[in-house]
């Protein structure tokens, strides 16, 4: 590209894995917008073994992993990868923290890493899952690729969980609308951890 293109991306393994792993969405061209520069070169024009240049971690949306409160671990979209960290970081202690995992994405074509994810709850009696999709697909069978149809409803739903902390990550309307749902049902707000995530 001959441009200088920093670009911010979640780990998606466990906090204190002996290796780092980022995921990232291709950004296809829209309508409206171009295809993402980087994640374009990412997915189509980086070999295995390239070299990068990075920096170290940092950010302060992180887990307090010393906590034994619940956690409700809230993603739309992409945001689920800082989640997925999180929840494998507990998944892999000796924690017995009660974990609901609540993502909502679009269908089953937009769910990234459908079968990691099911396979850490499966794996673990202290985790439990719920999938929203709000365009359901021709072929998405409820019950196996999701759980929900429309959109994360606290009010609606068994996902407030009493006395856990709340970590979100998504895009800004997604966010806005889950904090704000979250206290006016009685969150207080220092229980209430969130990153926008999106596309640069």
């Amino acid at each position: 590209l001959n441009l200088f293109q920093p670009r911010q991306y979640s780990l998606s393994v466990p906090s204190g894995s002996s290796r780092f792993r980022i995921s990232v969405k291709r950004e296809a061209a829209g309508v409206d917008r171009p295809a993402g520069q980087i994640s374009s070169l990412l997915h189509d024009g980086t070999p295995a073994g390239a070299v990068l240049d990075l920096s170290m971690p940092y950010g302060d949306f992180t887990l307090d992993a010393e906590a034994t409160t619940p956690v409700v671990l809230l993603s739309g979209g992409v945001g689920l990868t800082p989640m997925l960290s999180m929840l494998q970081t507990i998944a892999s202690g000796p924690s017995e923290r009660k974990v609901r995992f609540v993502h909502a994405t679009r269908n089953r074509g937009a769910h990234a890493m459908r079968d990691e994810l099911a396979s850490v709850v499966e794996k673990n009696d202290n985790v439990s899952q719920a999938v929203y999709y709000d365009e359901v697909g021709e072929g998405d069978v409820k019950g196996v690729d999701y759980d929900f149809e429309g959109r994360v409803e606290f009010a609606k739903t068994e996902e407030l969980v009493d006395g856990a902390d709340y970590y979100i990550c998504g895009p800004v309307p997604f966010m806005a609308k889950q904090r704000a749902d979250l206290e006016r049902l009685g969150v207080e707000p220092g229980r209430i951890h969130s990153e926008v995530f999106g596309a640069a």
